[in-house]
């Protein structure tokens, strides 16, 4: 039976009260916890140094008693940061450079990838997946049976968009969509947000120590909506703004993960590792007037390709700093499967366990991005700590000096360096991943 934890965290958090995690335990195999919210970027968040962030305390607290990463480069959109997160695999080498609508799409990230499920269960952890998945879809070789088919033995959630096309009909809403069980479609009615962390509660209970568990929510990605009022303190009024939705919708997230980690014992907590992230930046509608940067979610800007990511707990010493280390989001595999004792295959990420230690310690010196148009051409990017290349569809290239916080700028120069970086990458990727 769950014993209720003290208050982990409180509104406010860093401006008076205060906040704390049990100390981590020296355990060889710790439990990970990986948490995924969708659509939200650097500069909604205030460890992130927002001039308006959204209330986000338990996002705040994690941040107080972790490792805050500043320069993490995840991809333009859902899918193919997904497939990268999961595997460890850049999803150029499965062809995925766009979301993919589950209901008509029949792509899935290939069975014959490692997925970290599939390689922390060979040294005996249990897994589980909560919440998004979009790595597959319905009209896909697997199926609804995709999640369980890449290694996860309990799957409970929404194959992708909940606002995309469903086997059972209508386009689902927060209040009311498709769900998906090992495999078993069902319609489901509450809000979204809370029904994922009560699923989440519920299977902690029976997962056995050492564990895995992904928790993907949805939120804060469309559609827009006023979330219950327990869980948010925006004054969205009688017509609210689509900034103002999302606002709630954010807060929203972070209310409900405070219930998932306070509901989970102090002792089990302090064996576990926790990685909260997003997948990609934050969508036009969320974004203010006041940010003076280009780009957003679905461009290869900063603002679309930069996540925050904290990790906290088991293995983190730099507790309550900040690194600047060029990182991608496809390192984090081949970290996690390192803390869990697990073999690492292939993969096209690199450890940063040292980073955990020092926050000042080196790791990539570049990092790249592609993005799919629509009518499926092709466009890259690279970029080192202080400057960055963008080649366009039409093969034009644009150098960029990359400031503070999300800002970048246009430049008149020529890096031949930087070119022949993303040519070296663009054939890389081309090619898929060598079999086990």
């Amino acid at each position: 039976m769950r014993i209720p934890t003290m208050a982990l965290w409180a509104a406010g958090c860093g401006g008076g009260p205060w906040c704390e995690l049990p100390d981590p335990e020296p355990v060889e195999q710790p439990n990970l916890l990986l948490v995924v919210i969708d659509d939200v970027g650097l500069e909604q968040l205030d460890r992130w140094d927002s001039p308006d962030p959204v209330p986000t305390p338990t996002l705040d607290c994690l941040c107080d008693a972790g490792l805050r990463f500043d320069n993490v480069w995840a991809a333009p959109f859902c899918t193919p940061a997904r497939t990268a997160l999961l595997s460890g695999v850049h999803p150029r080498r499965a062809g995925i450079g766009r979301f993919i609508n589950v209901g008509q799409s029949r792509w899935e990230m290939p069975l014959e990838w490692v997925t970290m499920a599939e390689a922390v269960a060979e040294v005996g952890y249990s897994t589980a997946f909560y919440g998004k998945w979009h790595v597959g879809a319905f009209m896909a070789p697997s199926g609804r049976d995709h999640p369980n088919l890449q290694g996860f033995e309990t799957y409970s959630g929404g194959l992708g968009n909940i606002d995309h096309l469903s086997e059972l009909g209508p386009r689902g809403t927060y209040f009311a969509w498709e769900h998906l069980t090992n495999g078993q479609e069902r319609w489901r009615e509450g809000y979204l947000t809370t029904a994922t962390v009560d699923d989440a509660l519920a299977g902690l209970d029976d997962l056995p120590e050492p564990w895995l568990l992904v928790l993907s929510f949805h939120g804060a990605h469309s559609p827009l909506h006023r979330p219950p009022g327990r869980l948010h303190t925006q004054s969205l009024g009688g017509s609210p703004s689509e900034i103002s939705r999302y606002r709630a919708m954010v807060e929203s997230v972070d209310t409900e993960l405070s219930r998932f980690l306070e509901g989970i014992e102090p002792r089990v907590l302090g064996r576990t590792q926790i990685w909260t992230m997003s997948d990609n930046g934050t969508p036009s509608h969320g974004i203010s007037g006041d940010f003076d940067f280009m780009g957003a979610k679905g461009t290869l800007h900063e603002p679309g390709l930069r996540i925050p990511m904290v990790v906290t707990g088991v293995g983190v010493e730099a507790r309550g700093q900040r690194t600047e280390a060029l990182t991608s989001i496809l390192d984090v595999y081949p970290t996690m499967l390192a803390r869990a004792a697990a073999p690492v295959g292939f993969s096209d990420g690199v450890a940063m366990t040292e980073v955990l230690s020092d926050p000042a310690a080196s790791h990539r010196d570049v990092v790249y991005a592609d993005l799919t148009d629509p009518d499926g051409s092709l466009s890259y990017t690279v970029r080192t700590l202080d400057r960055k290349l963008l080649r366009t569809v039409a093969d034009t290239e644009r150098a960029f000096v990359v400031g503070p916080g999300l800002t970048e700028e246009l430049v008149d120069e020529e890096w031949e360096d930087l070119s022949g970086l993303l040519d070296e990458r663009i054939e890389r990727f081309a090619d898929p991943p060598p079999l086990p």
